[in-house]
């Protein structure tokens, strides 16, 4: 079935060619590039604001491109994904090997950065469509409609996606997703070496029990229905079973990457009735300015003087003591 996007860029095609006009001649009559009428022919981009109403009045087709847009507008995804989608909805048995976090586990925060990485030219808002549409498709994971079974690339934990903080709850995420008793999370380590896969890899049984096979690179995907293309391709997830750890090694991997990113997040706290040691920082001093002030009685405590009821700054010890040590022999320069 065709999708409505793709709908209104196969008449936008259509209404071209009649009229004998190129891309690039269209293009200057409508005042958008050649590349984006292009994309919007194929279904690959949503329709930009201004482009129906040119359209319309070159075409003259009374109004038709700015009645179908709403429509159009509707489908966050571009044409050639909604089959795969629709499929995905609908298996009982999803397998996935994904070089990054996968997106049905994927927090807003990390999908927003991959999603702004992948589309650095679309505007915020379109970034936050895709966004919400992907974090829609993530309540089915919760309903046991489904078993899951995902492999993931050691790289997809080690690899920080925005501030320290969202990794961490991104982290936790899949531990918490791995508890489902419908979910099964496994890590692809490093040591593993070399594998088949480089791009992601599904395969997904209906409930019928025919079986399909996809994959998808950043910016292209195939679906694969005949039943030797189905199996070898089951036979390369299952080689990747093997390489991958097991589930209990898997688990320890993912805490341990999230216990790695816990020295750089800092911990606040409202001033407490603790006792407490504080002086004020000999590099403050020397600086001229009475600014922080470090607690003696607990190493990594930190405050603003001019504010001593105000949030407390909580380092780990270990993280406060190689910060300390990397001041004293000059590694910060200047301070």
């Amino acid at each position: 079935m065709q999708s409505m996007r793709h709908y209104y860029g196969s008449e936008a095609r259509l209404m071209r060619e009649k009229r004998g006009l190129s891309l690039e001649k269209l293009a200057a009559l409508v005042h958008f590039s050649p590349s984006t009428l292009s994309r919007v022919e194929t279904g690959d981009i949503k329709v930009p604001n201004g482009l129906s109403e040119r359209l319309d009045e070159i075409f003259e087709t009374d109004g038709f491109f700015a009645r179908v847009l709403p429509l159009a507008r509707q489908e966050a995804h571009p044409a050639r994904y909604q089959e795969i989608l629709a499929t995905v909805d609908q298996a009982m048995l999803y397998e996935c090997y994904s070089p990054i976090v996968h997106g049905l586990l994927q927090t807003p925060s990390h999908a927003r950065h991959l999603l702004r990485a992948a589309n650095p030219f679309s505007p915020a808002e379109e970034v936050e469509e895709l966004v919400k549409a992907r974090m829609g498709r993530q309540l089915r994971l919760h309903s046991q409609e489904c078993r899951y079974s995902f492999i993931l690339d050691e790289s997809a934990l080690r690899r920080r996606i925005g501030t320290p903080g969202e990794m961490m709850e991104q982290l936790q995420v899949l531990l918490n997703v791995a508890e489902q008793p419908n979910v099964e999370v496994q890590v692809l380590p490093f040591s593993a070496g070399a594998h088949s896969e480089y791009a992601s890899l599904s395969l997904l049984t209906m409930p019928d029990g025919e079986r399909l096979a996809y994959e998808e690179s950043s910016r292209i995907g195939t679906i694969f229905e005949e039943t030797q293309e189905v199996t070898e391709r089951q036979a390369l997830y299952n080689r990747l079973r093997s390489q991958a750890l097991s589930f209990e090694e898997s688990e320890l991997m993912i805490r341990s990457a999230l216990e790695g990113l816990a020295p750089m997040q800092p911990n606040v706290s409202l001033a407490s009735t603790e006792p407490r040691s504080w002086r004020k920082s000999t590099y403050s001093n020397g600086n001229g300015g009475d600014c922080i002030e470090v607690d003696d009685a607990h190493p990594g405590h930190v405050r603003d003087s001019k504010d001593p009821s105000g949030p407390v700054l909580e380092f780990s010890p270990a993280a406060w003591s190689s910060f300390v040590s990397a001041t004293v022999t000059g590694e910060f320069g200047t301070v």
